[in-house]
């Protein structure tokens, strides 16, 4: 029989042989058909191959539907060129079309190709003083759009810079200092998309905001749980207050959760997985600006992003599996809100349960319309009574004591049943009697407890445990914990 260890190997050659045959599934072909073949023959034509000239080019097979291209240059010397040789000669810059023209191909998937008028391209950039940036690839705003303010243009070759490349593998050849002090590198893909999309503006974009300097970041701000007793929510968050009015959208604020890299080194927090929000045009002028915990994240911080110039960072230590709900960004003139949902009552975190709790919600909000004055009171005693209680519930988490414990659970209790009392509502009715049947369980829950620690300790009679056994299950709303009442009323009479 094949051992453990055989069949593990030959489960990665699989996985192996799979992802190979996924990436060659991905990657564009290396032979183009004959139309297509003899298409971009007629458009390389002429054109030059570092810096010299094509006299003339041909279609030659490669094999069944299979063809590439025999490139013959003015000095007699003889190149074979399939697809990919062209796209890389393409990415390196190699290949000038006539009429100072670049090929590019814009998937990495196909050989579809296009062609860039670099004149073209020039002239508008010479000229537009606004560039409308689309963000793609890689980078976490890949689908966002911001307008910049364009101080200068150049070629990267005037600059004494190295050039790198952009997600397609093209080396930049072009350079756009933005207004705001931020560097952008085009590659001649890039420039394409720039001319077929419109982006170089010489005017004020119609009246949309252009970024021209970038937002300080000058302080970091927590927001308070508030509680949602009628859905078991709550919302809390921290907000960014910049200097200014800021005229991005919540979209441009995207957010990434991954895990710190401590590179060998033993973890120094208890949540090594970060939260990060990114703020574009941005930067921090405040470092030691921080908050130490906000619910469940914590280490809350700003900082500027290393790799990217002009974006502020917005990080926050957590544990994943807390994030029932993504965060929601909101842009209110100078502060952007980043708001976090927690779940209080994970019996009802579900979304069918947070719908219904939203149509009920709606609903209410239109019977209020109608309500007369002694309404309008019932109403507002009804939320003293669930405020109260609400608070003593808090309080009551942090009673070590027992007796106070209970005693903090009960005065909370008697709120519930006052505002069930006050309810002109379903929903009123409903969030009340939640409420109450949940410090009812707390409170069965800490007798037991209790009842647990005097059978190890033998510490009372057995005359008085079953009383408190008997009042736990008069308050027990739980079916697993009254079966543990009834457990411990068996135990008891075996004593």
């Amino acid at each position: 029989m094949m051992s453990e260890k055989s069949k593990a190997k030959i489960l990665i050659i699989a996985l192996v042989a799979i992802m190979l045959s996924a990436a060659a599934q991905a990657a564009p072909p290396r032979y183009a058909d004959k139309e297509s073949a003899l298409e971009i023959s007629q458009v390389i034509d002429k054109g030059l191959f570092r810096g010299n000239l094509i006299s003339s080019t041909f279609v030659q097979s490669a094999g069944r539907d299979k063809f590439e291209l025999k490139v013959v240059m003015e000095n007699g010397g003889e190149h074979i060129w399939d697809m990919n040789d062209i796209r890389m000669w393409t990415q390196d810059g190699l290949i000038t079309l006539t009429r100072n023209r670049a090929l590019v191909f814009p998937s990495k998937d196909s050989n579809e190709y296009a062609v860039l008028d670099k004149n073209l391209f020039s002239q508008q950039a010479l000229r537009a003083r606004v560039f409308q940036r689309i963000y793609r690839g890689k980078d976490i705003l890949a689908g966002q759009t911001i307008l910049f303010g364009v101080s200068d243009f150049n070629m990267i070759e005037l600059l004494d810079i190295k050039p790198a490349r952009d997600d397609h593998g093209y080396l930049h050849q072009y350079v756009f200092d933005l207004a705001n002090g931020e560097r952008l590198f085009l590659s001649y893909l890039d420039a394409y998309h720039a001319v077929i999309e419109g982006a170089l503006l010489n005017d004020e974009a119609q009246g949309q905001p252009v970024q021209r300097t970038p937002y300080k970041l000058l302080e970091i701000r927590s927001i308070p749980l508030q509680r949602f007793p009628d859905n078991g929510t709550g919302r809390f968050g921290f907000e960014l207050v910049f200097d200014r009015q800021v005229e991005l959208e919540p979209g441009h604020f995207p957010f990434r959760i991954y895990e710190e890299n401590y590179r060998g080194r033993a973890p120094r927090l208890e949540n090594p997985f970060v939260i990060e929000f990114t703020a574009p045009n941005s930067e921090v002028t405040r470092y030691e600006n921080k908050i130490e915990s906000v619910e469940f994240l914590s280490n809350v911080r700003g900082v500027n992003d290393r790799i990217n110039q002009k974006r502020v960072l917005l990080r926050a230590n957590m544990q994943p599996e807390v994030l029932n709900i993504p965060p929601v960004v909101e842009v209110d003139g100078e502060i952007v809100r980043m708001l976090f949902t927690k779940v209080e009552d994970q019996s009802v975190f579900d979304r069918g349960a947070l719908e219904k709790a939203e149509y009920k919600h709606r609903h209410e909000r239109l019977l209020a319309s109608t309500l007369n004055e002694e309404e309008v009171q019932q109403r507002s005693l009804f939320r003293q009574h669930m405020t109260t209680g609400l608070a003593q519930l808090d309080k009551a988490r942090g009673e070590r004591e027992p007796n106070s414990h209970m005693s903090v659970l009960e005065l909370a209790l008697v709120n519930f049943k006052e505002a069930a009392l006050n309810s002109s509502s379903d929903l009123e009715l409903e969030e009340a009697l939640a409420h109450r049947n949940m410090t009812m369980n707390r409170m069965a829950q800490l007798i037991v407890k209790q009842v647990r620690i005097a059978f190890r300790l033998k510490a009372a009679d057995a005359e008085q445990l079953a009383g408190n056994l008997a009042e736990a299950r008069s308050l027990a709303r739980d079916h697993v914990l009254l079966e543990d009442i009834r457990r411990l009323e068996k135990d008891l009479k075996k004593r």
